[in-house]
């Protein structure tokens, strides 16, 4: 019988690390893995989110459940602050409840010490949710806290967001931003995304404790698909170059080094036919691979993969890719892509991922769980590992810093797994998940409901009855 993780209640602003000892167990009723990964703990947070790491600490962000409003959960979401000092058996030294959905990522900045949390708009509806298209928006909110004392995270401001970004053409208001804050040009300003205008919005944090909106930015990465019209922008991301990479309805679009946030200097981006090719929901983020190549993950509910060879065209679910960077065209172009069917699963999609040394992916594929991915060379994507549980929906997986082995995975109905592969994955074999490891994991029924009451339309993972 499907079970639902239940978080007790934590009212007390930060933990000592032996109340982590008192959280209550995670239902681990069963999990497969390849023969060179190993799940290490489990940290049962309520509905992990995403997570960075800073030194010696993680900081994991949570939402409220997703069966809110239902008597027999008591997930409050918040921020959560790990001692990782020892990364295989991370310890729980602050909790500051943030009872919000849908928080998807946090950022921050180790120079400026301070982190990144935003909270999505939604619906003006009382007293439970439920689709009013004429309802007006509760704005979404910016919350910047300083970290200095990592242990001691403390709320700096709370800046609320545009509520709206005018009116659909039924009159109906199109919803704001809120749903992933990102830092640019070293966070002194902020990208926030999730508004349905397709733009981003920009924040000043040069005075972190008196952030102003600056304004919006528009760009090809929000304009309008099938699945999003008026288009919106997912996530912001800045790579190792300087580059900042925008990835939303509109695809992909890659940007110089920003100087002004209001004029962002666009560099490439994807073109409008590969976007209908790629792109059957939303692209979801970007990382950089090297100097001529992006990866990008894309979200979508349209199957859980197919056997192979699966074309550019057929939507079997969100697909991890990798593009090339043509700067003389001014054009992303696709190369390669991995969605391979994983047996008894239907509800997977690339979501949040990482990039270790060895050019080793680990994605987060919500049912579907963590896959380890071999991408260096880009035209051949290569699944050299993986994770699965029975009873999980794994949202975003993170190399621990200087460990190439290590993974935290932030699970929306497990919280925290922390999962190893040996050597990082390198030089490891093309395994694909089948035979007798399939039959081991049963998942569970796992529903995704996109909800503009909650604010933007990420689906909604939870256990279905």
């Amino acid at each position: 019988m499907a079970r639902r993780l239940v978080l007790a209640t934590v009212s007390a602003v930060a933990l000592a690390a032996p109340l982590a000892q008192a959280l209550p167990p995670t239902p681990l009723t069963t999990y497969s893995t390849s023969k060179n990964v190993s799940l290490l703990t489990n940290v049962p947070t309520g509905v992990g989110v995403g997570g960075k790491f800073s030194g010696k600490y993680y900081f994991q962000t949570t939402a409220r459940s997703a069966t809110y409003g239902t008597p027999d959960t008591a997930s409050d979401g918040g921020l959560w602050v790990f001692d990782v000092s020892k990364p295989e058996t991370p310890s729980v030294v602050a909790h500051l409840p943030l009872p919000v959905w849908q928080n998807e990522d946090v950022d921050l900045s180790p120079e400026r010490k301070t982190l990144l949390i935003s909270m999505d708009r939604r619906r003006a509806t009382s007293p439970s949710p439920a689709t009013v298209p004429q309802a007006p928006y509760i704005p979404g909110v910016l919350f910047v806290y300083d970290i200095a004392t990592p242990g001691q995270p403390k709320l700096l401001s709370a800046l609320p967001l545009p509520a709206s970004a005018g009116t659909a053409k039924d009159g109906s208001p199109l919803g704001g931003a809120g749903h992933v804050a990102n830092c640019i040009a070293g966070c002194k300003y902020a990208y926030v995304t999730g508004s349905r205008d397709g733009a981003v919005v920009v924040v000043d944090l040069r005075d972190a404790a008196n952030p102003k909106v600056m304004g919006s930015v528009k760009t090809p990465a929000g304009t309008a698909n099938p699945a999003f019209n008026p288009g919106t922008v997912h996530d912001v991301h800045t790579d190792a170059y300087g580059n900042v990479w925008m990835a939303g309805s509109g695809g992909t679009a890659m940007y110089d080094r920003i100087t002004d946030p209001l004029e962002p200097k666009l560099l490439a981006s994807t073109t409008k036919r590969d976007n209908t090719r790629t792109n059957a929901l939303i692209h979801h983020n970007t990382m950089r691979l090297d100097r001529d190549h992006v990866l990008v993950g894309e979200e979508a509910f349209t199957g859980c993969g197919a056997d192979a060879p699966v074309a550019w065209d057929d939507p079997q679910g969100g697909r991890f890719q990798t593009w090339r960077i043509d700067r003389r065209a001014k054009r992303l172009v696709p190369v390669a892509q991995f969605q391979k069917r994983i047996p008894g699963v239907t509800s997977c999609s690339s979501h949040w991922f990482d990039l270790n040394g060895h050019d080793v992916v680990a994605d987060a594929f919500y049912a579907g769980g963590v896959r380890f991915l071999d991408v260096r060379d880009p035209k051949r994507i290569r699944q050299v590992g993986w994770f699965r549980s029975s009873d999980g929906a794994a949202g975003q997986a993170q190399f621990v810093p200087g460990r190439p082995d290590l993974v935290y995975v932030s699970d929306y109905l497990r919280g925290l797994d922390v999962v190893k592969i040996a050597g990082g994955g390198r030089g490891a074999p093309t395994t694909a998940e089948g035979g007798n490891d399939a039959l081991r994991v049963k998942p569970a029924p796992i529903a995704f409901t996109g909800s503009e009451d909650f604010g933007y339309a990420c689906p909604v993972p939870s256990l279905v009855k």
